[in-house]
């Protein structure tokens, strides 16, 4: 919860990590999408 303005994210990611065999190509990735955003991932 993003203590700031106490709104509650839609989308709450925490430590994301993404590989394709041995490549690791995403590691300890968080984040928080809340109410009316939009976000792109581009790996």
């Amino acid at each position: 919860m993003n203590a700031i303005n106490n709104v509650i994210p839609v989308v709450e990611v925490d430590k994301l990590n993404v590989s394709f065999g041995d490549a690791h190509i995403i590691h300890d990735v968080s984040f928080e999408v809340n109410e009316g955003e939009l976000i792109g991932l581009f790996i």
